[in-house]
């Protein structure tokens, strides 16, 4: 059965009532102008679309309700039998087990739910992780018979262009998000993609490489995605750098910010998982021998605890003294750092975590603070970071903040601590062009001058494909260093061309 020619249209329901009348609802389901084919993303991303099976003690009619948030791992996506929906079911048995029509049955570990409308015939895809999983009362004979008239639509009636493709990386390679390149710049953004909380790495083999949270889009599918260019302007995504789940985030999503770092000839990526069995984010380690995976899980988390306190990993090794150090923290925590064991798998023993630096709540954007980066330079310590809403897809309100300290361990002074001038500790936020800039990285170029590497929301593509989550885009501007602080031009993303970084590509 040629599944991989299935692709979505018509997004509307019919709720089939007590009476068996059938009526309208508008639910909670994917925009419209983000949908498009999941055989097509199946084949990007090399997982699974399983066959339906054989059909159980509700076979009959395809009607369907579902309920839940699509794209939120954080609530469950629902479902319900009306009138006998066939269910085709993989990997996980759905509990509890349907009794009757008109009971509710929950997907557990749904992460998104699309419906789409076949010859008159509604049917639901659920995609778990990197499973995809059919719900259908289309039979199996006349499946591709409806597929041929199905395909992707905007909500301006327009084809849906192709997802990305994602292939084994090559020197030659073409980008598979092409920057806006000029004769001598670039204009941003780097990364056109859903490129979220980006660090960047400097590996020994002449490449940069970037890694980013999670994407499990019909765009992209990836636990830990990564990228890598040789000028910081054209970037080559790569497949997954962690393809297999920890196994103690095996059942679940939620793969943020990771930070990754090379050392004793080997590449350690760090980042946030929620864990199977217990509520709350913890920090997890991975090593590769090569700088974009695959990566393999330590076998157990550094640490975890509630909330999303344990997020946001940026691993340093300090010059004064060779320490091995994790800094972390958000959720209202001040940022945090450890030392780590000369295994980098694990805390050194005995070490405790250290508050670097508390958020200044009287000051914009300090609402939290997150997204930790260490720079040294003229024997100072530059701590980078972000704060308040990064994605709320209504008001989102993000941006880059600086602090400096003697010491890696700090305390770290802001400039509103040294001068009382309340908003002096941004250096980064929105303009009219771009929203929510933050969550940043900064990487030196051949010449020594700094960049700052970071995502921002476009107003005018809000959305990922798909699903009600922010796309948040990664964009590249330089630093200027002035009376020992770093500024960004405008204190905003750049609009106008940027000439290129230094780098032996260029």
């Amino acid at each position: 059965m040629a599944l991989v020619a299935l692709a979505l249209i018509a997004l509307a329901a019919a709720q089939v009532g007590r009476n068996g009348t059938a009526v309208r609802e508008d639910l909670d389901i994917p925009r419209s102008d983000r949908t498009a084919g999941w055989a097509a993303a199946a084949a990007l991303a090399g997982v699974p679309l399983f066959e339906p099976g054989e059909p159980g003690q509700n076979a009959g009619q395809p009607q369907i309700l579902v309920r839940g948030v699509a794209g939120d791992p954080t609530r469950p996506v629902q479902a319900r039998y009306a009138n006998g929906l066939v269910l085709h079911q993989a990997h996980r048995d759905v509990i509890p087990a349907p009794e009757d029509e008109n009971e509710f049955i929950e997907i557990r570990g749904a992460d998104e739910a699309w419906r789409g409308e076949a010859s008159g015939v509604e049917y639901l895809l659920v995609r778990r992780g990197s499973t995809l999983v059919i719900l259908s009362g289309l039979p199996a004979e006349r499946l591709d018979q409806a597929a041929a008239s199905l395909r992707p639509i905007s909500s301006s009636g327009t084809d849906v262009p192709s997802p990305l493709v994602v292939s084994e990386p090559t020197p030659e390679s073409s980008a598979a998000a092409p920057a806006r390149i000029t004769e001598s710049g670039y204009l941003n953004p780097v990364i056109d993609t859903d490129f979220a909380d980006p660090s960047l790495l400097r590996a020994s083999d002449g490449w940069t490489y970037a890694y980013s949270t999670e994407q499990l889009t019909i765009e992209r599918m990836a636990h830990i995605q990564v990228a890598r260019s040789r000028d910081l302007v054209r970037w080559e995504l790569l497949p997954d750098a962690l393809p297999t789940k920890p196994a103690w985030a095996s059942t679940t999503r939620d793969f943020w910010a990771p930070g990754a770092i090379e050392a004793d000839g080997a590449f350690f990526l760090y980042f946030a998982a929620l864990h199977d069995s217990r509520d709350g984010m913890c920090l997890g380690v991975a090593k590769s021998a090569a700088p974009g995976g695959p990566f393999e899980d330590s076998g157990q988390p550094l640490q975890c605890g509630d909330g999303f306190v344990n997020i946001d990993p940026m691993p340093f090794d300090d010059p004064d003294g060779g320490r091995r150090l994790l800094y972390w923290g958000s959720a209202g925590s001040p940022i945090l750092a450890q030392e780590l064991a000369p295994d980098r798998l694990s805390f050194l023993p005995g070490s405790e975590p250290v508050e670097v630096m508390q958020r200044h709540a009287l000051q914009p954007y300090e609402g939290l603070v997150e997204a930790p980066w260490i720079v040294r330079r003229e024997g100072r310590y530059y701590l980078f970071y972000s704060g308040d809403l990064c994605c709320d897809p209504d008001a989102p309100a993000y941006a880059v903040m600086i602090a400096r300290s003697q010491s890696a361990l700090g305390p770290f002074e802001a400039p509103s601590d040294l001068t009382g001038e309340w908003g002096s500790n941004v250096i980064l936020r929105l303009s009219d062009r771009w929203d929510a800039p933050g969550h940043n990285a900064v990487v030196t170029d051949d010449a020594g001058r700094d960049w700052l590497a970071y995502h921002a929301i476009d107003p005018e593509g809000r959305f990922q494909p798909g699903i009600d989550a922010v796309r948040r885009p990664m964009l590249l501007d330089p630093i200027a260093w002035s009376d020992g602080w770093p500024s960004i031009e405008g204190s905003q993303p750049s609009q106008a061309e940027v000439t290129r970084p230094v780098m032996p590509s260029s």
